[in-house]
């Protein structure tokens, strides 16, 4: 789910900065981390979206750093990049799983009923200035 949610947030951050009249290379936007385009959506108003994601469980399991613990009932995330580290409990996760489910198929929904008029938004931001 974390891979689906980093490029949803890449896109919709695209979408946000072009929206703002923010422009940027693609070459620069492609190669921007998932910290950079949170912060993006955070700084536009769009902090919502990121409320449900935890970096340190992302991390963890990126890395390859957590620890399962059968007889606690729980995961042991640490996390090489802040150096958080955290107990969660099987529970927790299940629930922070199915509200970060619930987020993607939000966004996901979002992106798709409002796909034409994004584009459109791109494009006409795109196209040729007919004022020069």
């Amino acid at each position: 789910m974390s891979g689906v949610y980093e490029r949803l947030v890449k896109i919709l951050a695209g979408f946000v900065s072009i929206r703002s009249d923010t422009v940027i290379h693609y070459d620069q936007f492609r190669r921007r981390s998932l910290a950079s385009n949170l912060g993006v959506l955070k700084d536009k108003g769009w902090g919502t979206v990121c409320q449900e994601f935890d970096i340190l469980i992302r991390n963890s399991i990126a890395h390859k750093s957590y620890t399962l613990r059968p007889n606690e009932r729980a995961v042991h995330f640490a996390d090489p990049i802040s150096g958080r580290e955290e107990l969660i409990s099987y529970r927790l996760l299940f629930e922070k799983t199915r509200d970060l489910s619930c987020l993607l198929l939000a966004l996901g929904t979002f992106m798709g009923l409002n796909y034409d008029a994004i584009l459109k938004n791109m494009n006409s931001f795109l196209a040729p200035d007919k004022n020069l």
